[in-house]
Protein backbone atom coordinates (compact mmCIF):
# COMPACT_ATOMS: atom_id res chain seq x y z
CA UNK A 1 0.00 0.00 0.00
CA UNK A 2 1.38 3.51 -0.83
CA UNK A 3 -0.54 6.85 -0.10
CA UNK A 4 -1.70 8.31 2.88
CA UNK A 5 -3.76 6.96 5.78
CA UNK A 6 -5.65 9.55 8.18
CA UNK A 7 -8.15 7.33 9.07
CA UNK A 8 -8.35 5.20 12.74
CA UNK A 9 -7.26 1.47 12.40
CA UNK A 10 -8.94 -0.37 15.34
CA UNK A 11 -9.50 -3.87 16.31
CA UNK A 12 -7.11 -6.94 16.84
CA UNK A 13 -4.16 -8.41 14.87
CA UNK A 14 -0.55 -8.06 13.69
CA UNK A 15 -0.46 -5.50 10.67
CA UNK A 16 2.00 -5.01 8.03
CA UNK A 17 3.37 -1.69 6.79
CA UNK A 18 4.72 -2.79 2.89
CA UNK A 19 4.66 0.12 0.77
CA UNK A 20 6.14 -0.40 -2.41
CA UNK A 21 7.22 3.53 -2.68
CA UNK A 22 6.12 5.54 0.15
CA UNK A 23 3.32 5.63 2.88
CA UNK A 24 2.45 8.41 5.07
CA UNK A 25 0.25 7.24 8.77
CA UNK A 26 -1.12 10.74 10.12
CA UNK A 27 -4.12 8.25 12.23
CA UNK A 28 -4.45 7.76 15.75
CA UNK A 29 -4.72 3.72 15.56
CA UNK A 30 -5.97 2.01 18.19
CA UNK A 31 -5.57 -2.14 17.22
CA UNK A 32 -3.96 -4.62 19.50
CA UNK A 33 -1.24 -6.93 17.83
CA UNK A 34 2.09 -6.31 16.74
CA UNK A 35 3.40 -3.94 13.71
CA UNK A 36 5.80 -4.58 11.05
CA UNK A 37 7.05 -2.40 8.98
CA UNK A 38 9.01 -3.37 5.77
CA UNK A 39 8.03 -1.34 2.86
CA UNK A 40 10.22 1.01 1.09
CA UNK A 41 9.83 4.12 2.77
CA UNK A 42 7.40 4.80 5.84
CA UNK A 43 6.37 7.84 7.85
CA UNK A 44 4.67 7.74 11.22
CA UNK A 45 3.29 11.44 11.93
CA UNK A 46 1.20 10.12 14.85
CA UNK A 47 1.97 9.00 18.15
CA UNK A 48 -0.18 6.06 17.63
CA UNK A 49 0.48 5.44 13.97
CA UNK A 50 1.65 1.68 15.47
CA UNK A 51 -1.62 1.12 17.61
CA UNK A 52 -1.30 0.52 21.04
CA UNK A 53 1.81 0.85 23.06
CA UNK A 54 1.86 -2.32 24.51
CA UNK A 55 2.49 -4.69 21.50
CA UNK A 56 5.79 -3.21 20.00
CA UNK A 57 7.06 -2.87 16.44
CA UNK A 58 9.70 -4.32 14.04
CA UNK A 59 11.51 -2.79 11.17
CA UNK A 60 12.99 -4.82 8.74
CA UNK A 61 12.85 -2.24 5.33
CA UNK A 62 16.19 -2.05 5.28
CA UNK A 63 16.12 -5.39 2.49
CA UNK A 64 14.23 -2.48 0.22
CA UNK A 65 17.01 0.13 0.54
CA UNK A 66 14.44 1.82 2.60
CA UNK A 67 13.77 4.05 6.16
CA UNK A 68 11.64 4.65 8.48
CA UNK A 69 10.89 8.42 9.45
CA UNK A 70 9.69 9.18 13.13
CA UNK A 71 8.03 12.77 13.42
CA UNK A 72 6.06 11.67 16.46
CA UNK A 73 6.97 10.11 19.54
CA UNK A 74 5.58 6.45 19.92
CA UNK A 75 5.80 4.66 23.91
CA UNK A 76 5.85 1.22 22.32
CA UNK A 77 9.08 -0.79 22.54
CA UNK A 78 10.84 -0.46 18.66
CA UNK A 79 13.24 -3.21 17.62
CA UNK A 80 15.39 -3.53 14.23
CA UNK A 81 16.31 -6.24 11.95
CA UNK A 82 18.66 -6.58 9.06
CA UNK A 83 20.13 -3.50 7.61
CA UNK A 84 16.70 -1.36 8.60
CA UNK A 85 17.15 2.67 8.66
CA UNK A 86 15.35 4.47 11.67
CA UNK A 87 15.23 8.05 11.54
CA UNK A 88 14.17 10.26 14.95
CA UNK A 89 13.08 13.44 13.98
CA UNK A 90 11.71 13.46 17.69
CA UNK A 91 12.94 12.45 21.09
CA UNK A 92 11.30 9.29 21.95
CA UNK A 93 11.10 7.73 25.75
CA UNK A 94 13.92 5.11 24.77
CA UNK A 95 16.16 4.41 22.01
CA UNK A 96 15.28 1.27 19.65
CA UNK A 97 17.28 -1.90 20.53
CA UNK A 98 18.79 -3.98 17.54
CA UNK A 99 17.69 -7.73 17.16
CA UNK A 100 20.93 -9.27 18.67
CA UNK A 101 21.38 -11.44 15.63
CA UNK A 102 20.87 -8.42 13.40
CA UNK A 103 23.97 -6.18 10.96
CA UNK A 104 23.47 -3.17 8.71
CA UNK A 105 20.98 -1.47 10.69
CA UNK A 106 21.33 2.29 11.86
CA UNK A 107 19.42 4.95 14.20
CA UNK A 108 19.34 8.54 13.51
CA UNK A 109 19.22 10.84 16.17
CA UNK A 110 18.31 13.91 14.16
CA UNK A 111 17.13 16.51 17.18
CA UNK A 112 18.84 17.05 20.41
CA UNK A 113 17.70 14.62 22.80
CA UNK A 114 18.64 12.97 25.48
CA UNK A 115 18.70 9.06 26.64
CA UNK A 116 19.45 8.05 30.23
CA UNK A 117 19.26 4.24 29.78
CA UNK A 118 21.98 1.61 29.25
CA UNK A 119 22.40 1.54 25.36
CA UNK A 120 23.58 -2.18 24.27
CA UNK A 121 24.67 -1.36 20.75
CA UNK A 122 24.89 -5.12 18.96
CA UNK A 123 24.67 -5.38 15.17
CA UNK A 124 23.74 -1.63 14.47
CA UNK A 125 24.57 1.93 14.87
CA UNK A 126 23.60 4.75 16.71
CA UNK A 127 24.17 8.07 14.53
CA UNK A 128 23.86 11.01 16.71
CA UNK A 129 23.43 14.55 14.14
CA UNK A 130 22.65 16.79 16.58
CA UNK A 131 23.53 17.56 20.15
CA UNK A 132 22.81 14.23 22.38
CA UNK A 133 23.51 13.14 26.08
CA UNK A 134 23.80 9.59 26.52
CA UNK A 135 23.48 6.96 29.96
CA UNK A 136 25.49 4.24 29.90
CA UNK A 137 27.02 2.46 26.40
CA UNK A 138 28.05 -1.11 25.77
CA UNK A 139 29.48 -1.53 22.17
CA UNK A 140 29.49 -4.89 20.62
CA UNK A 141 30.45 -6.95 17.51
CA UNK A 142 29.22 -5.07 14.41
CA UNK A 143 27.77 -1.96 17.09
CA UNK A 144 29.02 1.66 16.32
CA UNK A 145 28.29 4.84 18.15
CA UNK A 146 29.05 7.91 15.53
CA UNK A 147 28.77 11.07 15.87
CA UNK A 148 28.49 13.61 12.67
CA UNK A 149 30.64 16.34 12.14
CA UNK A 150 28.83 19.35 13.67
CA UNK A 151 27.27 17.39 16.45
CA UNK A 152 28.52 16.56 19.61
CA UNK A 153 27.58 13.18 22.17
CA UNK A 154 27.72 13.86 25.68
CA UNK A 155 28.22 11.04 28.15
CA UNK A 156 26.52 11.20 31.29
CA UNK A 157 28.35 8.14 32.23
CA UNK A 158 32.30 8.73 32.22
CA UNK A 159 33.07 5.22 31.28
CA UNK A 160 32.20 3.54 28.06
CA UNK A 161 32.43 -0.19 27.34
CA UNK A 162 34.08 -1.70 23.92
CA UNK A 163 33.66 -5.32 23.29
CA UNK A 164 33.57 -4.93 19.41
CA UNK A 165 32.42 -2.18 17.59
CA UNK A 166 33.42 1.26 16.36
CA UNK A 167 33.50 4.61 18.35
CA UNK A 168 33.69 7.37 16.39
CA UNK A 169 33.41 11.71 16.17
CA UNK A 170 33.03 14.27 19.07
CA UNK A 171 32.37 12.39 22.34
CA UNK A 172 32.51 14.16 25.35
CA UNK A 173 32.37 13.34 29.00
CA UNK A 174 34.48 10.23 28.98
CA UNK A 175 36.90 9.47 31.28
CA UNK A 176 37.61 5.85 30.96
CA UNK A 177 37.04 3.25 28.09
CA UNK A 178 37.57 -0.23 28.11
CA UNK A 179 38.00 -2.43 25.66
CA UNK A 180 37.48 -6.33 26.55
CA UNK A 181 36.35 -9.14 24.75
CA UNK A 182 38.03 -11.06 21.73
CA UNK A 183 35.94 -8.99 19.16
CA UNK A 184 37.84 -6.00 17.28
CA UNK A 185 37.44 -2.39 18.59
CA UNK A 186 37.61 1.17 16.92
CA UNK A 187 38.16 3.83 17.87
CA UNK A 188 38.49 6.85 15.16
CA UNK A 189 37.76 10.45 14.50
CA UNK A 190 38.17 10.73 18.43
CA UNK A 191 39.53 14.26 19.34
CA UNK A 192 39.51 16.08 22.68
CA UNK A 193 40.37 12.53 25.13
CA UNK A 194 42.67 13.07 28.37
CA UNK A 195 41.47 9.82 29.75
CA UNK A 196 42.40 6.64 29.71
CA UNK A 197 41.92 3.81 27.36
CA UNK A 198 42.39 0.06 28.77
CA UNK A 199 43.02 -2.74 26.73
CA UNK A 200 42.13 -5.94 28.17
CA UNK A 201 41.52 -8.16 25.52
CA UNK A 202 41.52 -8.30 21.54
CA UNK A 203 42.73 -5.66 19.30
CA UNK A 204 41.81 -2.14 19.52
CA UNK A 205 42.45 -0.11 16.37
CA UNK A 206 43.53 4.10 16.65
CA UNK A 207 42.64 6.21 14.47
CA UNK A 208 43.29 9.74 14.63
CA UNK A 209 42.55 9.79 18.08
CA UNK A 210 43.87 13.73 19.64
CA UNK A 211 43.81 15.35 22.94
CA UNK A 212 42.38 18.34 24.43
CA UNK A 213 45.55 20.35 23.19
CA UNK A 214 45.85 19.26 19.76
CA UNK A 215 46.67 21.57 16.33
CA UNK A 216 47.36 20.87 12.73
CA UNK A 217 50.04 22.49 11.19
CA UNK A 218 49.38 23.72 7.29
CA UNK A 219 50.32 20.13 6.26
CA UNK A 220 47.39 18.97 8.19
CA UNK A 221 49.81 16.93 10.46
CA UNK A 222 48.66 16.77 14.11
CA UNK A 223 51.21 18.91 16.60
CA UNK A 224 51.19 17.60 20.23
CA UNK A 225 49.04 17.90 22.36
CA UNK A 226 49.30 20.45 25.36
CA UNK A 227 47.74 17.46 27.56
CA UNK A 228 47.34 13.86 26.77
CA UNK A 229 45.05 10.94 27.61
CA UNK A 230 46.41 7.18 27.57
CA UNK A 231 45.76 4.15 26.36
CA UNK A 232 47.50 1.04 28.32
CA UNK A 233 47.87 -3.00 27.45
CA UNK A 234 46.24 -4.45 31.04
CA UNK A 235 47.81 -8.12 30.75
CA UNK A 236 50.91 -9.66 29.31
CA UNK A 237 49.17 -11.70 26.23
CA UNK A 238 45.56 -11.52 24.55
CA UNK A 239 45.82 -8.14 23.55
CA UNK A 240 47.33 -5.79 21.26
CA UNK A 241 47.32 -2.13 19.83
CA UNK A 242 46.72 -1.27 15.86
CA UNK A 243 47.99 2.34 15.21
CA UNK A 244 46.38 3.14 11.89
CA UNK A 245 46.87 7.24 11.50
CA UNK A 246 47.38 9.65 13.74
CA UNK A 247 47.47 9.28 17.50
CA UNK A 248 48.00 11.61 20.01
CA UNK A 249 48.26 9.19 23.29
CA UNK A 250 50.09 8.13 25.66
CA UNK A 251 50.86 4.20 25.02
CA UNK A 252 51.51 1.89 27.99
CA UNK A 253 52.59 -1.37 26.87
CA UNK A 254 52.76 -3.02 30.47
CA UNK A 255 55.79 -5.67 28.71
CA UNK A 256 53.08 -7.09 26.80
CA UNK A 257 53.42 -9.78 24.15
CA UNK A 258 50.23 -9.08 22.26
CA UNK A 259 47.80 -11.86 20.61
CA UNK A 260 49.64 -15.31 20.81
CA UNK A 261 53.14 -13.20 20.99
CA UNK A 262 52.29 -11.88 17.82
CA UNK A 263 53.05 -7.93 19.13
CA UNK A 264 51.57 -5.79 21.49
CA UNK A 265 51.18 -3.06 18.92
CA UNK A 266 51.63 -2.79 14.97
CA UNK A 267 50.35 -0.10 12.25
CA UNK A 268 51.33 2.29 9.43
CA UNK A 269 50.38 5.38 11.62
CA UNK A 270 52.06 7.83 13.68
CA UNK A 271 52.43 8.02 17.41
CA UNK A 272 52.64 11.96 18.99
CA UNK A 273 53.01 10.81 22.50
CA UNK A 274 55.05 8.93 24.60
CA UNK A 275 55.47 5.07 24.39
CA UNK A 276 56.88 2.93 27.09
CA UNK A 277 57.36 -0.72 26.86
CA UNK A 278 57.65 -1.58 30.28
CA UNK A 279 60.48 -2.50 32.56
CA UNK A 280 61.34 -5.40 31.05
CA UNK A 281 60.19 -4.59 27.07
CA UNK A 282 57.14 -5.41 24.99
CA UNK A 283 56.79 -7.07 21.98
CA UNK A 284 56.28 -4.16 19.04
CA UNK A 285 55.48 -5.28 15.07
CA UNK A 286 53.23 -8.36 14.36
CA UNK A 287 50.90 -9.67 11.76
CA UNK A 288 47.57 -8.50 13.58
CA UNK A 289 46.61 -5.86 11.51
CA UNK A 290 43.13 -6.29 11.80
Amino acid sequence: VDGELNGRIGGQGSLSLVPNNTLVINGNNTYRGITMVSGRFVQLNSPTSLGHDADGTVFDNGYRGGATELNASPTEPLLLQDDSRLRLNVQLPRLPSFDSTATGSTVEVNVPSQYSRLIDLIGGALEINADTTLGEVVLRRGGALKVADGAQATMAVSELEIRGGTLEGNVTGLRRIHKIGPDAGEIRSFSGFDGRILVDQGILVLSNVTGPGSVSDAGGTAARSSSRGTVELTKARGSAIRVESEVDLDIALNNAHGINNGGAISGPGTIRGRVDLGDVGAYVGGPYAT
